[in-house]
């Protein structure tokens, strides 16, 4: 499973870990990068910050929280006409405290407290994991969660711009230092929020030069705080297997991974 979201290839003097993957799951992984941690004393950022708190408190109180989103990459690699390689996704998010759904054409990921199930449509391919991380991955993730820390409190500048005539009204665009900057290969971010709404509508990544990538661009619609269209409440083996263990019908023909540390019989 490790391999088919996300690689962590090397540390970086001792508490830095950097992500690299191709595709959508560096964006995702980069996407989550940049959505968890931000330096509270300044104030543009604490309006950034409440944009998520608004999402985490949707998600705790037991609400379903719905987004549309698109990312826009431009890779450094060249085509045959000499132009940079573009790459773009939609991606669907469904979220709740217990459970999440991540969709798009090249992957869906379904989640409850028990079970992870990745689905590649394209490879024919399903990952089955565990929810609960172990020992090592918490690990892991802890030193992600100080990588976060260590990003936005060693912002070289914070910059604030109003807005008038858009969905958002403020930019928040944050410099990293060269330390930072170099270790994940990023140069600045931009958040695009409506601060009277908490909102944000959109994130730009620029990146250093002579990396993979030039730009990451997510731009977000349709986010809805009380999402009531679809009920993500089920455990996500229902939507895998029929009442006779058998996959359904939509997964017939599908290879299935097994990961989890546990047996589990259908």
């Amino acid at each position: 499973m490790q391999s088919v979201v996300f690689i962590f290839l090397k540390k970086m003097r001792r508490k830095i870990i950097f992500l690299k993957k191709v595709g959508l799951f560096l964006s995702i992984a980069t996407m989550i990068l940049l959505l968890m941690s931000f330096n509270v004393v300044d104030p543009c950022l604490k309006e950034v910050r409440a944009v998520f708190d608004r999402m985490n408190e949707t998600t705790a109180s037991g609400k379903v929280f719905h987004l549309n989103y698109g990312i826009k990459a431009v890779l450094n690699e060249k085509d045959k006409q000499e132009k940079n390689i573009i790459s773009a996704s939609s991606i669907e998010m469904l979220t709740s405290n217990k459970y999440s759904w991540i969709l798009s054409e090249q992957m869906k990921v379904y989640k409850d407290n028990i079970n992870t199930i990745t689905v590649l449509p394209q490879r024919k391919l399903i990952y089955l994991s565990d929810a609960v991380m172990g020992a090592k991955d918490e690990n892991m993730y802890t030193k992600l969660k100080q990588l976060q820390d260590t990003i936005f409190k060693n912002s070289e500048k914070v910059e604030c711009v109003n807005v008038t005539g858009q969905l958002y009204n403020k930019t928040v665009t944050l410099f990293l230092n060269s330390k930072i900057s170099q270790a994940l290969e990023m140069k600045k971010v931009t958040y695009y929020i409506n601060s009277t709404e908490n909102t944000l509508q959109r994130v730009f990544v620029e990146y250093i030069p002579n990396k993979q990538y030039k730009t990451l661009d997510y731009v977000f619609t349709d986010a809805d705080f009380d999402y009531t269209k679809v009920n993500i409440a089920v455990p996500v083996e229902q939507l895998l297997y029929s009442g006779k263990g058998l996959l359904k019908q939509e997964y017939k023909g599908y290879e299935v991974i097994e990961n989890r540390k546990k047996s589990y019989k259908k």
